[in-house]
Parts: C-alpha cells; sequence; structure tokens
C-alpha cells in the first residue's frame, strides 16, 4: 500500500471484511483525501483524520463523510436509503442499533464499509453499513451524547450513554439509547369520497389540534472474545421497547362536513401502541488456516406488542358511535445459520444454510373477538463466488429457498431459487462502471394475512387475507463512480418489478367498504438518483447533492397508476481547528409510492454549529429553520373509496442543543485485529392488523 498527498492510492482492492491478514488499519498516518476500496458488493471507505476530529459520535461520522445513497436523520438517529428499503446496521459484521452505532468513538473507526449490494450474508436486507474498528486489549472508556429540541408546543430527544471494558482478549459493552417525541398541534384533513353502486357521497374533514408523542429506549450487551488471527465469539443481549401513548398516524380530532347529510359530526380517533423485544444471540467464527473460515450463529427473539384503538362519532356533544379494539401479539422467532469460506487468489468462496422460524399468536377484543396463530419458517441454502480479474469484478451467488406458512387449515408452501449476479469495471484509476441484477422471493406482511376483521369507521372496516402468497421481485441496477479530491459523483440507474405483489384492495360487499390485500397484478420503479460531492476548500468544506427520481408503475386488479415523485438531499459540512458546523436537507423517507396510495412528506433541514475538544463538544443550531408547516400528505387512488389526507403542524422549527463528552480510563494497549465479521437477522414485527385509517 502507498500513500501519497493529497489522495491515497491502495496497491490493493481486493480487501475481504473476513480476511484478518489483509485489514487496513490507518493509525498514524494523516489521509488528506477519503480512500475508496472499490468491491463486488460495495465499497469500503477510510475516513478523513479532520472528519474523525470533526465527529461526536459513529453516527455524527457517518452523517460528515456523505456516503451515496445514504441519509442521516440526527434528530430521530435514523439511517435511511434515499431510495428506500431496509438498511442495516452493523458493528464488525454483527448487526448493531442505532444507539451502539452512536456509541463508538469516531477514533476507534477503521472504516466504514458499504454493502449496496448485499451478498449472501447479508439476506434480506438492501443496503449494509458495517463499521469495521480497531480493539485494545486493556483500558476502558464512558461516554454519553445527547441532542434535545424544543419548540412552540413540541419537544424531541435523543440521549445515548455507553460503558465499554478491555481485558486482555475479552472485551464488555453496554450501550443505552432513548428517544422521544412530542408535538400538541397535530392536525389532520381529509378530502373523501364513497362511491357507492347508486350514488356517491362526499366527506370533508376539517382537522382540529390533537398532541402525538412517542418514546423508544434501546439497551444491548456484548461480549467479545478473540485470538487475532484464530477466532471471534460475541455473545449478546439486547432489549428494545417502544412506548406511543398517542400515535401520529393514529391520532385524529375533525368536524366531518358529508354531502349526504347536513349535520356536523365531531370525530375523535386515538390509538395507543406499545411493544417490546428481548433478544439473545451467540456468533463464533473460527480460522481453519489456509484463508478457511468456518461460521455459525444462533439467536432468539420475543416480541410482545399491545394496541389500544378507539374511534368515536358525536353529534351536538351526543355519542352516536363507539368503536373500542384492543389487541395483543407474541412473536417467539428462532433462527441459526453456519457458513464456510475459502479464499485463493483474488477469489472469495461462501457456502452456508440459514434457517429461522417463528411462532405468532394474535389476540384481537372489542367489536371483534378472534386468536390468530401464524407459523412462518424459511430456510435458505446459498453459495456465493466473487473474484477479482484485471479491471473486473465479479460477484455472483444463487439462494434456494423455502418459504412456509401456516395459519390455522391454511397452508403454503415454495421452493424458490433466488439468484444474482454483479459486475464492475474499473477502466482507469478511480473511474468505475457496475450492472447487477437479482431475483427474490417476498413473504406477505404478517398483519396482512391475519384472519381478522377490524373496523376503521362506520361503513368500513380492514379485512386479512390468509390465502396470500408469495411473490418474485426482479432487481436490475447499473451504476457509475468517479472519485477525485476535489469532486466525486455516483451515479446509478435502478428498475425493480414485483409478480403479483401483496397490496391493498377495496370492495363494497352490499352494507359496507372493505379495505383487503390481494395478489396483483405488478408494481414496478424505474429510479434514477445522482450523488454529487464537491470538496472546494481541501478537507475542510465539503457539499452533497443527492437528487432523484422515482416513476412507479402500479397495475393492481382493476386499476393501473403512473406518477411521479422527485427527492433532493442537501449536506454541508464544515470544519476549521476545533470550530464545526453541518447543515442537511432531508427528504423524508416517506415519500413513495406503492399500490394506490402515495405518500409525500416535506423535507426537513438541521443546521448545528459548535466547539469540539478532544473529549468533549457542544453544539447548538435550529431544526426546520424557516420552516412555517410541515406537512405529510397521502392520497389513496381506489375507484370506490379515494381520498386525500393532508397531516400537519404549524411552527414546526425546533431549537437544538447537542452535548458529547468520552472519557477515558485505565491504560490503553495497542491496537488489536477488530475480529471477524458475522450477521444475525431478526424480525420484530408481532404483525399485529390494526384498524387506522
Amino acid at each position: 500500500m502507498c500513500l501519497t498527498a493529497p489522495s491515497v492510492c491502495l496497491a490493493r482492492t481486493d480487501i475481504s471484511p473476513a480476511d484478518s491478514t489483509d485489514r487496513v488499519v490507518l493509525q498514524e498516518i494523516t489521509v488528506k483525501a477519503t480512500p475508496v476500496i472499490r468491491k463486488a458488493d460495495g465499497n469500503s471507505y477510510l475516513p478523513l483524520a479532520v472528519k474523525k476530529q470533526a465527529s461526536t459520535s459513529g453516527l455524527d461520522l457517518l452523517n460528515r463523510m456523505q456516503l451515496p445513497r445514504i441519509s442521516v436523520n440526527l434528530l430521530t438517529g435514523t439511517v435511511n436509503l434515499t431510495g428506500g428499503g431496509e438498511v442495516m446496521l452493523c458493528i464488525n459484521g454483527v448487526e448493531a442499533t442505532s444507539a451502539e452505532i452512536t456509541a463508538l468513538r469516531p477514533d476507534d473507526i477503521v472504516r466504514i464499509e458499504l454493502h449496496d449490494r448485499p451478498g449472501v450474508k447479508y439476506s434480506g436486507a438492501d443496503a449494509v453499513i458495517d463499521y469495521i474498528t480497531r480493539s485494545r486489549d486493556s483500558g476502558g472508556n464512558l461516554s454519553a451524547e445527547g441532542m434535545n429540541a424544543l419548540g412552540n408546543g413540541k419537544w424531541a430527544t435523543i440521549d445515548n450513554v455507553s460503558a465499554r471494558y478491555n481485558y486482555g482478549t475479552s472485551s464488555l459493552a453496554l450501550t443505552a439509547g432513548m428517544f422521544g417525541l412530542h408535538r400538541d398541534n397535530w392536525i389532520r384533513d381529509y378530502e373523501e369520497r364513497w362511491n357507492y353502486p347508486d350514488g356517491t357521497v362526499t366527506r370533508r374533514e376539517e382537522g382540529l389540534p390533537v398532541s402525538v408523542g412517542m418514546m423508544g429506549v434501546d439497551v444491548a450487551m456484548n461480549y467479545t472474545l478473540r485470538r487475532d488471527g484464530k477466532y471471534f465469539l460475541n455473545l449478546r443481549a439486547s432489549l428494545t421497547r417502544n412506548d406511543v401513548p398517542d400515535k401520529e398516524e393514529g391520532d385524529r380530532h375533525t368536524m366531518l362536513h358529508t354531502s349526504a347529510s347536513e349535520t356536523v359530526t365531531e370525530i375523535y380517533e386515538h390509538t395507543q401502541e406499545r411493544d417490546m423485544a428481548p433478544s439473545v444471540g451467540v456468533r463464533f467464527r473460527h480460522n481453519l488456516g489456509d484463508s478457511r473460515w468456518i461460521t455459525a450463529g444462533l439467536s432468539g427473539l420475543i416480541s410482545r406488542s399491545k394496541s389500544h384503538h378507539v374511534y368515536t362519532e358525536s353529534v351536538d356533544g351526543r355519542p352516536v358511535t363507539d368503536v373500542v379494539s384492543d389487541a395483543s401479539g407474541r412473536r417467539y422467532s428462532i433462527s441459526g445459520e453456519a457458513y464456510y469460506e475459502a479464499r485463493c487468489g483474488a477469489s472469495h468462496f461462501t457456502a452456508g444454510l440459514r434457517h429461522q422460524q417463528s411462532r405468532t399468536t394474535n389476540d384481537y377484543s372489542g367489536m371483534e373477538t378472534a386468536r390468530v396463530i401464524l407459523e412462518r419458517s424459511h430456510s435458505e441454502v446459498f453459495g456465493e463466488y466473487d473474484v477479482r480479474f484485471f479491471a473486473w469484478t465479479l460477484l455472483a451467488n444463487l439462494k434456494v429457498e423455502r418459504l412456509y406458512t401456516k395459519q390455522g387449515d391454511v397452508t403454503a408452501e415454495k421452493f424458490a431459487p433466488a439468484p444474482s449476479v454483479s459486475i464492475g469495471w474499473e477502466p482507469v484509476r478511480d473511474v468505475r462502471f457496475g450492472y447487477d441484477v437479482s431475483l427474490a422471493r417476498k413473504h406477505p406482511p404478517l398483519s396482512s394475512m391475519n384472519d381478522v376483521e377490524q373496523t376503521i369507521q362506520p361503513g368500513m372496516v380492514r379485512r386479512g387475507n390468509p390465502g396470500l402468497k408469495s411473490f418474485k421481485v426482479v432487481d436490475r441496477r447499473f451504476t457509475a463512480g468517479y472519485f477525485h479530491r476535489v469532486v466525486s459523483a455516483d451515479l446509478a440507474l435502478g428498475y425493480r418489478r414485483e409478480y403479483r405483489p401483496v397490496m391493498t384492495t377495496t370492495v363494497y360487499d352490499g352494507h359496507r367498504f372493505v379495505i383487503g390485500y390481494d395478489n396483483q397484478g405488478s408494481f414496478s420503479e424505474l429510479r434514477g438518483e445522482l450523488d454529487l460531492i464537491l470538496r472546494p476548500w481541501s478537507e475542510h468544506l465539503s457539499v452533497s447533492l443527492s437528487p432523484s427520481l422515482s416513476r412507479y408503475f402500479s397495475h393492481g386488479n382493476g386499476y393501473s397508476h403512473v406518477r411521479n415523485i422527485f427527492h433532493l438531499g442537501v449536506n454541508v459540512d464544515f470544519n476549521y481547528g476545533h470550530w464545526i458546523f453541518n447543515g442537511s436537507v432531508m427528504t423524508g423517507a416517506a415519500n413513495s409510492m406503492y399500490g394506490e396510495e402515495i405518500i409525500r412528506e416535506k423535507d426537513m433541514n438541521m443546521l448545528l454549529a459548535g466547539y469540539k475538544g478532544a473529549k468533549w463538544s457542544v453544539q447548538a443550531g435550529v431544526f426546520n429553520a424557516f420552516m412555517r408547516k410541515y406537512w405529510m400528505k397521502s392520497e389513496n387512488m381506489s375507484a370506490l373509496t379515494p381520498y386525500v389526507s393532508n397531516a400537519h403542524c404549524n411552527k414546526n422549527a425546533y431549537a437544538v442543543v447537542k452535548f458529547s463528552v468520552s472519557l477515558d480510563f485505565g491504560s490503553k494497549g495497542p491496537d488489536c485485529d477488530p475480529g471477524f465479521p458475522d450477521v444475525p437477522l431478526h424480525d420484530p414485527n408481532s404483525g399485529i392488523m390494526d384498524g387506522l385509517k
């Protein structure tokens, strides 16, 4: 490896996170431009020294590095793909929570790997962000970070604390994170039509303010035992708890005007939810020698969910309709995997198997009483081969999946292949082209398969469908990238098509409208996105622009819709000495279309400036500066019950204060091998079906 200023040249570009002998650990070197290690399944990024110095946590560093297709919302502590999809966060290959990522010390981060074409080890994720960190054999660290925002009738907070102790080849880490949000001026307006066989009724709801909010806690403990180059053992226990006393998507207070009556009806809807999910897991990786490894893991999760829903209608203060429903769910899940890896020169081979088994029990009471027991299993046998030859990279894998579900007397079983191929070409240094195509099968959501009904409002219910089938998904994408110390650009053109997907459907059964689910015709998305990064002042200033355009094609059983949605993200990062600044415009992750529904959300923004010392930092700023009104609109294009919902709140600006502190104790030993990566997968959803509008 040769390092040159102002850029970095890496002679090897086939570095594997599985190969401990090829790890890149930059310690005493000042890197002047972020080097990118191109790989078949994504890229590895070595962060600038000044980016580490300006960052207060692992999440803050990810935001300042401005990686393509990645959007970070510091106020909520979430990481999203700009094009939608599931993002998995990992630390040294082990799946981690946002709180654990926030607890990472930037100085301990060797590199960040973005797998935007995840291989077989990351089954189920659309992208994987893996933090490769250095370990120590003595000493420890205590750290805390908090960000609190206050506005007119609203507040938000995200706080994290962590402790780590290292002793020889062992380390123990404890992390805890809390997120809270409250606003008391949430208003929802509706414009709706109910098209009966013999006429149409228009419904208009004028919204009144209600309070909405939620609190969430993530706690995790990790014990790691390692012997550099020989084995890696990870024991993990975690607990996630969310308490939603007033659900943003399910609370409203409105005055209803209809064309069928001159009477004004007062509507009040309230939803309260709570869930808790403890999990445990063990991972072991052993080096067999001769560039061969074997990995095994086992993990289990218990998910418990409760929901309380109230819907009332009143005329002149007198109740005329009262709908109350309660639901509780329990989901027990266990998953295990084992795989073998071998490297020979520039090629790498992986083969293994994975199995996940779950049993879900949901109880409903109130207007409808039912117990639903759903059993589901997902088994995979997989193989993967990647190789680099001259300027080309190839990643090819094949999975054979068995999907099985059972609910009462209804069972479904499907065996399906799931191949994928990724090809990369780097004709000259810092220029890369890529093409990838994949075939997968998707399970229907648990909530849509429940054989129950939930009343939405008088004359309208939601009904599950236990006969839903899994469906095929084909993804194709072309990418082109250019990296330079002054300007970098990444272009992606993608096309995704779902065959017989599960989408909502609306029917009239003679006396009410039924919102249900069915395997529809097809759904497609044609997407183009550009990530452009400018560095006009060396490492002190960088500006990221991320425009994208999606065109959706939805063909159902009796309908066809085509719509466009445009996104634009902006991120400005500045540092000079101890002074730091970051400003961003974040396109809402909710902006999308599926089936007959379109969701749009107003862009949010954040400005933060402050001082970063060696062990502490303090920043202040504003969230949603100059925003008079925040809104989220959803449009349903059903032929029978089309509607437009406009949820909004006025004066949505927050004053923000952020602080961090990091204290070392004990003597620090030398840096050690960061360990072997491994990935557990879990779905914490218990599958309760709601009666929300």
